[in-house]
């Protein structure tokens, strides 16, 4: 992945790299757009027999270029390969085509039934036509958007690898520097499963900047994600609490209801 996210200070909110101003937001699909998405599922269009662009080379002139800008617009951020380039855009177009709007006017329904609950989910409804990877990437389109940012209802998948295509490996890099070092030193065995926390726990303030966590978000954090990962919270409320991002560490979790548990 070659994206390169700008370095925040302590006190910027993370924004989205993209402007909409410069996109087409409507929530409708046009009747031009609609035929071109069934000539291309046709195999009809003449452009589409030269098989090294496909969809991510679009002239601009072509009918779905406004529609698709700013889902290539991410994919080039974020370096995707060629072919998930194109499997993502095809899936984003079938998904259009299928409900007659754009993902710009798509709720969270939409969107958890196209990308899953889960990983089976997906692979389910594009009958394992298309690799995982296709799932992230479109994620990661979604999230840098702001069309869908609701991780902890995608099941589990890899959260580093969300939050690098959505905040730039080096953000995430210096993040594990600054907490999950620490951990180590303390005698915890940081491992996996404490990155992707970290990172889900990024994702969910819609922030790479570990300065921009507070306790009560935190805390929201650990309520909705299951049992199992309470503690790992509870191990990086420590090490914020020591860096001295929070005034002190989490309470020990209590358990949660069933009806509050997402």
């Amino acid at each position: 992945m070659t994206a390169t996210a700008r370095k925040l200070t302590k006190t910027e909110p993370w924004r989205s790299p993209f402007h909409r101003a410069r996109y087409r937001r409507d929530g409708e699909l046009t009747k031009k757009e609609r035929n071109a998405i069934v000539a291309h599922f046709e195999r009809r269009e003449p452009w589409r027999r030269r098989r090294a662009s496909g969809l991510r080379h679009l002239p601009e002139a072509h009918p779905l270029a406004p529609l698709l800008r700013p889902v290539r617009d991410a994919l080039e951020f974020m370096g995707t390969k060629p072919t998930d380039r194109n499997a993502t855009l095809s899936i984003l177009l079938r998904a259009c085509l299928e409900t007659g709007t754009t993902f710009w006017g798509w709720d969270r329904e939409q969107w958890v039934a196209l990308l899953g609950s889960h990983s089976r989910a997906f692979r389910a409804r594009h009958q394992g036509r298309v690799s995982q990877s296709v799932r992230l990437e479109i994620a990661a389109v979604a999230y840098l958007h702001g069309w869908f940012r609701d991780v902890l209802a995608l099941g589990r998948f890899q959260r580093d690898a969300l939050a690098r295509r959505a905040f730039g490996t080096d953000a995430i890099d210096e993040a594990a520097r600054r907490l999950l070092e620490p951990l180590k030193q303390w005698g915890y065995e940081t491992s996996t499963p404490h990155l992707s926390c970290l990172c889900e726990m990024l994702l969910l303030n819609e922030s790479p900047l570990v300065d921009a966590i507070t306790a009560g978000h935190l805390e929201r954090c650990r309520r909705k994600v299951d049992a199992s990962k309470r503690s790992l919270y509870f191990q990086l409320a420590k090490a914020l609490s020591i860096d001295g991002v929070l005034d002190a560490p989490l309470p020990t979790a209590q358990p949660v209801a069933p009806q509050e548990r997402v």
